[in-house]
């Protein structure tokens, strides 16, 4: 009897969650590459109308806001941020637009606390020895 009521109960909890709609979320993916520190790469879904803080890094934090609609109009900003000297220093900012279906990819290379923003993941990102 007790097996057959767990069943039951599973079975209707697994009917019940098959009926949510799923929401919607933004997806991104960024790489750092920082000094001689190993590459870093960090992979998110976030539900709109959020705030994220990813720490890349020791020193290194990527903040993320996500818009709250999911128009072709809504932009979400990116900021990577160094606070190795105690205070924060913004060494990028992005804004990017377009359909929620499109995934955002950002790269960064950062060497002596300059920042080289690449679009996209490359392949391989090139080290600071060899800029």
């Amino acid at each position: 009897m007790k097996s057959a009521l767990a069943i039951l109960l599973g079975t209707v909890a697994g009917s019940a969650l098959a009926g949510i709609p799923e929401v919607p979320q933004y997806k991104f993916s960024f790489v750092v590459q920082s000094e001689s520190e190993p590459l870093v790469r960090i992979d998110a879904a976030l539900p709109l109308g959020t705030n994220q803080v990813f720490q890349a890094t020791r020193h290194l934090r990527i903040e993320v806001q996500v818009p709250a609609s999911t128009d072709d109009q809504s932009h979400t900003t990116v900021r990577l941020v160094d606070d190795s000297t105690g205070h924060p220093v913004y060494l990028h900012s992005a804004t990017t637009g377009g359909s929620i279906a499109s995934p955002r990819q950002f790269a960064y290379l950062v060497c002596s606390q300059r920042a080289t923003f690449y679009s996209g993941l490359p392949s391989a990102l090139p080290t600071c020895g060899s800029k």
